[in-house]
């Protein structure tokens, strides 16, 4: 299992910024998610760099990557407001490229190729947090924000997986939601749609449920990093879902967030 935590740093390299950098990072850094996911049996890859200056989950090429639009591909030069952060050259650009970006995705590459030459699959967790409120700059707008998301990818996310995290937090009480406010999970481009014992599946937590403290949510969080650490097979002992209901579990609820 992979620990996959790229946006915990406030590391900005000494850059320079057109704005008050600090309301940035207290915005749009994944505050303590380095402490909440851990596993003693799990590898981790945790960035060293605030998303700020590289964002390692946007894609490499602005073209194909939505965010890019707003300013926040892999460089951001806008803030969550739509207002100036900083400019980058190209010639910036391509250094962070080199020396963050793509070494942090040969990395998380090789990873996963260690775990594939000794297990049947490579499990990837996503680790994130976000807002109670929505950004500017979400592309989901919905004011509806639960204390856990899960995001999912139909080809590298399986049923069993994403039912059995939904059950396990629901039942200890956290409002959940697939997919909503963010989507997807980390997958390697290498193996992108292309490996199907490449697993992945990206757990969101609302700050709030972590405001005043790490606990109970870190021991609960440990607790699950635990259960699905076991074999794949033994997930598929503890639900039995109809295809209907895996597919309304991996669509996320797109009906019932739009009805709020």
């Amino acid at each position: 299992m992979i620990l996959h935590i790229p946006h915990s740093s406030t590391n900005t390299l000494n850059y320079t910024f057109d704005c008050d950098v600090s309301t940035e990072l207290e915005l749009l850094t994944d505050h303590r998610t380095d402490e909440l996911f851990q596993h003693d049996d799990a590898s981790r890859l945790v960035f060293p760099v605030s998303r700020l200056i590289c964002d390692v989950e946007r894609f490499e090429d602005d073209h194909q990557e939505p965010m890019a639009k707003v300013g926040m591909g892999v460089c951001y030069e806008k803030t969550a407001a739509g207002d100036s952060l900083r400019q980058v050259t190209a010639v910036q650009r391509q250094e962070i490229l080199e020396t963050y970006y793509r070494p942090h995705h040969e990395r998380l590459t090789a990873m996963v190729d260690a775990e594939l030459a000794l297990k049947q699959h490579a499990l990837i967790i996503d680790c994130h947090s976000y807002p109670n409120d929505p950004l500017p700059c979400d592309q989901n707008q919905t004011v509806f924000r639960p204390d856990i998301c899960i995001g999912t990818h139909e080809f590298h996310t399986p049923p069993t997986l994403a039912n059995f995290t939904y059950y396990f937090f629901r039942d200890r009480g956290y409002t959940v939601a697939f997919n909503l406010p963010y989507s997807g999970c980390m997958v390697p481009a290498a193996y992108y749609r292309k490996n199907e014992r490449v697993h992945s599946v990206m757990l969101e937590v609302n700050r709030n449920v972590y405001k005043e403290s790490l606990e109970p949510i870190k021991g609960i969080i440990s607790e699950w990093l635990c259960q699905i650490s076991k074999e794949a097979a033994a997930l598929d002992e503890v639900f039995d879902f109809d295809e209907q209901m895996t597919q309304m579990f991996i669509e996320g609820f797109r009906w019932q967030a739009e009805g709020m």
